[in-house]
């Protein structure tokens, strides 16, 4: 402290805008987010703007204060619930009184893109979902990031949304997980061998790289117990499916599935997690009319 002139202080504390602590984050600091959104909205004459105006200022005012906090931490429901009721009473009512029997479209559907039927109103979660997959693909592809080591805390959700996103092209295997990665044309050992994968630990499935379990056929060590008939059938044919594979001298590339130059985009992540949507193809005349 006497060397560096700073401060100490006792946690929580503020960093780049936003609580650090070692424990649960406060009640009150997702408070001062909510209150933040409920500022931004117009002091006067919004009860007179259209309704096409209020939805605007909703998409690109209300709806980008959270990201900054998003891009750090998941907001807990309550959060998301108190933020989506400041819009629906702006869209709906222009004011903070009740909506209810005013409502014209459930605000599920309002958190739709417009080519699936909806407003194109952001949905908080899926944001979230999209923001965080981005620390996993930088953890992924840029290990000079002082972090880049450190585990990363994300939703299950997230993990999932990450592992069928991505796939990995080969090169010398020293940066891709022989049980957890994609790289094995573009599957996983755990789609090829889900039986025979439940039978390695933990630990080794986060460590054992692939020029590691391919050299000498080191992967055989890694799984424990004996095998049942199933589980035998999977061992052969991770067998037969390494068996060809040949190590190069590039660095192992991580390619997102859902870019054309393979790199990641949040935009891509949050129109992939509205995959599933039922296309609403008049929806362009109805926007122009």
């Amino acid at each position: 402290m006497r060397i560096l002139g700073c401060q100490v202080q006792q946690f929580p504390l503020r960093y780049l805008g936003l609580p650090l602590t070692t424990k649960k984050v406060p009640k009150a600091e997702h408070q001062a987010l909510v209150e933040a959104v409920a500022r931004k909205l117009p002091l006067c004459h919004r009860s007179l703007m259209a309704r096409s105006g209020r939805l605007i200022w909703i998409k690109f005012v209300l709806r980008a204060i959270p990201i900054y906090s998003m891009m750090a931490d998941s907001l807990p429901p309550w959060v998301r619930k108190e933020i989506d009721a400041i819009c629906r009473k702006f869209l709906w009512v222009g004011k903070d009184a009740s909506v209810r029997g005013r409502c014209m479209v459930a605000w599920e559907t309002c958190c739709r893109p417009t080519e699936l039927g909806g407003l194109g109103i952001s949905n908080l979660k899926l944001v979230g979902y999209a923001l965080q997959t981005r620390w996993l693909w930088l953890q992924k592809t840029d290990n000079a990031r002082a972090w880049s080591e450190l585990p990363i805390k994300a939703d299950p959700e997230v993990l999932a949304f990450f592992k069928a996103s991505t796939f990995t092209l080969l090169g010398d295997g020293n940066s891709s997980l022989f049980w957890e990665d994609q790289w094995i044309q573009g599957e996983g050992i755990s789609d090829i061998a889900p039986n025979l994968s439940a039978k390695v630990s933990r630990r080794i499935k986060s460590t054992l790289t692939v020029r590691q379990g391919l050299s000498g056929r080191a992967w055989i060590r890694s799984i424990y117990g004996g095998l049942s008939i199933v589980e035998a059938v999977e061992y052969l044919d991770l067998w037969a499916a390494t068996e060809n594979i040949i190590l190069t001298d590039s660095p192992d590339r991580t390619i997102w599935r859902w870019t054309v130059d393979g790199e990641y985009t949040a935009k891509s992540a949050y129109c992939k997690l509205q995959a599933g949507g039922t296309i609403f193809r008049g929806h362009k005349l109805i926007w122009n009319s």
